[in-house]
């Protein structure tokens, strides 16, 4: 899970959500909403990558995780380097907004859906 979520820049994108302030009700339930989104996308991708295991006898471990993890992210290697591209890019434009997280969610979203 945690392997997971580093390979797409997860934990880091959460961090810049968190700085973001807003006195609006409505934006912080906003963000927070896309947080869970991101949290739920992380779900997603590690699942993806543990069904690399295929049918791993039942004393697989973390090691064997973090393994399939690895094979994951390097037969994604492609659309997770554009995640992340596209995360470096936001951080480059400033400050992370509301309208920036939206579209680092999309991008996850998307990416988890493949």
């Amino acid at each position: 899970y945690f392997a997971a979520g580093e390979a797409a820049g997860l934990d880091r994108l959460r961090g810049l959500a968190a700085r973001i302030a807003s006195p609006e009700h409505w934006d912080r339930l906003a963000i927070r909403r896309m947080v869970d989104d991101l949290y739920s996308g992380q779900r997603a991708l590690t699942a993806e990558a543990l069904g690399t295991l295929g049918t791993a006898p039942p004393a697989a471990n973390r090691h064997d995780g973090a393994k399939a993890v690895a094979a994951w992210a390097e037969a994604r290697a492609e659309h997770l380097t554009r995640a992340r591209n596209f995360l470096n890019e936001l951080e480059r434009g400033g400050e992370l907004s509301i309208a920036k997280l939206t579209l680092a969610n999309s991008q996850i979203q998307q990416l988890a859906a493949r």
